[in-house]
């Protein structure tokens, strides 16, 4: 099922280029495919099935909102601007109530909007002290080369 899913919305190494090689998105999609987890992915440029293949594993939407929706994890793995405009409500379920929030993990600090957001679970990865420096909201930081 779709809430099951992990999204991952970004392929390409940087905004604004369709080149994937040895791109975050990409290699964390390959990974997680090959686990054999449920993946959902959209990158506005890359072309993804001639990137990753086909993979029973692995799904290619056609939105950052369709991904996001289909998705109990999200990975911001491209600070895509279209990413950063998605509506805060369309990150938190559209406003329904559910029992477990999306994580959102975010590996640029893009999104920090989210932070505190009722329905989201807001991980920012690779800024040690965080928690520290933007209160008891934070719910964790995790050191990582996003």
């Amino acid at each position: 099922s779709g809430q099951d899913s992990i999204g991952i919305l970004g392929l390409t190494y940087k905004p604004n280029t369709d080149v994937v090689e040895e791109a975050f998105g990409l290699l964390l999609a390959r990974e997680l495919s090959s686990a054999n987890l449920p993946i959902v992915v959209y990158d506005p440029s890359a072309d993804a099935t001639s990137v990753l293949g086909q993979s029973s594993t692995l799904r290619f939407l056609r939105s950052a909102r369709e991904c996001i929706e289909d998705s109990g994890v999200v990975v911001l793995a491209t600070p895509w601007q279209e990413f950063l405009e998605v509506p805060t409500e369309h990150w938190a379920h559209n406003g329904q109530t559910r029992a477990v929030p999306r994580v959102v993990i975010d590996c640029w600090h893009a999104l920090d909007h989210l932070n505190g957001v009722d329905g989201v679970r807001y991980v920012r990865l690779g800024f040690g002290g965080a928690a520290e420096r933007h209160g008891s909201h934070v719910e964790r930081t995790v050191e990582s080369k996003c």
